[in-house]
């Protein structure tokens, strides 16, 4: 019996982390989608979240690592590019400036590196 509730468990919380990181990046895809430039250039086809980060000192954001996917349908082709973001799920920003060092928070992050990521 207690491990059938274990397993119950274990598939909820599965299950909540899914949701929520899929919510996550329905919302980033929306917000991009309606706030990037409207061009007949390009249009975004895909926005995923490849790494998130916690943001230690600023409770509550996390560094949003994304790939998003552009067409560009004059020369019939999909390019990738790679952004950070910045939310708390509530607002969202594509950059902080540290009011003591006046230096980009966004420019101390790099992609991290490994062979899932590096194929991508």
């Amino acid at each position: 019996m207690m491990s059938l509730m274990l397993k119950l468990l274990s598939i909820i919380l599965i299950s909540s982390i899914y949701a929520n990181a899929t919510s996550m990046q329905n919302k980033l895809t929306a917000f991009l989608a309606k706030t990037t430039h409207k061009a007949k250039d390009y249009k975004i086809k895909k926005v995923e979240i490849l790494y998130k980060k916690v943001l230690p000192k600023n409770k509550g954001w996390n560094a949003y690592f994304l790939k998003i996917d552009l067409t560009i349908p004059s020369k019939n082709k999909v390019i990738s590019i790679k952004d950070i973001v910045f939310s708390n799920g509530e607002l969202i920003s594509q950059d902080f400036i540290d009011i003591n060092t006046n230096k980009s928070i966004k420019s101390s992050f790099s992609f991290p590196v490994n062979k899932n990521l590096a194929k991508n």
